[in-house]
């Protein structure tokens, strides 16, 4: 589990990570896995990494490896496919940068 997004469940935060490549579902909805997330308010380290379900503004960055991205997104819990529990990030929006921090 997630713990570090544990205390923001059900809130809509920003966040900064990494891309790290997109990958297929069962179902065919495209999914982006983000590396290294921060929360922007404290820059603190959330996750080692998070899968978010693609939406049409995630297509419209068109996001690549290594791309770092500031981006808001809701904290939710959810049940992975071994009906285990664990705590993401979905609708992903306000998606700015890509390259370095600077």
């Amino acid at each position: 589990m997630r713990e570090g997004l544990l205390p923001l469940v059900g809130a809509r935060e920003r966040f900064r990570a990494t891309v790290g490549f997109w990958g297929g579902t069962k179902g065919g909805t495209p999914k982006l896995l983000l590396e290294d997330v921060v929360w922007v308010k404290t820059g603190e380290y959330l996750a080692e990494h998070c899968w978010l379900r693609s939406t049409p503004e995630v297509v419209k960055a068109n996001l690549q490896r290594g791309d770092r991205v500031e981006f808001s997104a809701w904290v939710r819990p959810y049940r992975r496919g071994s009906g285990s529990r664990d705590i993401g990030l979905e609708d992903m929006h306000r998606i700015v940068g890509r390259g370095g921090w600077g």
